[in-house]
């Protein structure tokens, strides 16, 4: 009886921290309605903790949207959120996926965003200064 309990509470726990994390984000963006009837969408979060400096902005490039045959195939929809390190010439210095889907959206997604275009942030005083950013990208059936 203490197992199912125990394994009852970690269930809930799991559950309560997924919603948790997913009410914390607030996604906007750019929206790519591909050919074959599928969807890719690049936001910029936003997250409760606001990343400052702000005034961040990016252009994807819609010739690297693509979803995935594999993840297609697969049934595999979901977002993945990738770190983005820019200096203060809007140059990309590192990219990486700290929440992936797999079957291929993950590295799709480091190519939309290795391949967009940046203005850096800027401080108080309107001057460019480099920042770290949380990227999500959502593929959809």
């Amino acid at each position: 009886m203490k197992i199912y309990f125990l394994q009852f509470l970690l269930i809930v726990f799991f559950l309560t921290n997924c919603v948790t994390t997913q009410e914390a984000f607030d996604i906007e963006g750019h929206v790519f309605n591909l050919d074959n009837g599928t969807t890719v969408i690049v936001g910029f979060l936003n997250t409760d903790e606001a990343m400052y400096p702000g005034n961040f902005e990016g252009e994807p490039n819609s010739e690297f949207a693509r979803y995935p045959e594999m993840a297609q195939r697969a049934g595999i929809e979901g977002t993945v959120v990738a770190y983005l390190n820019i200096n203060e010439e809007g140059e990309l210095l590192e990219s990486r996926i700290t929440r992936g889907i797999g079957g291929g959206c993950d590295e799709a997604a480091l190519q939309i965003v290795r391949n967009s275009i940046y203005t850096p942030a800027k401080n108080q005083n309107a001057d460019p200064v480099s920042a770290r950013h949380y990227v999500s990208v959502t593929f959809m059936l």
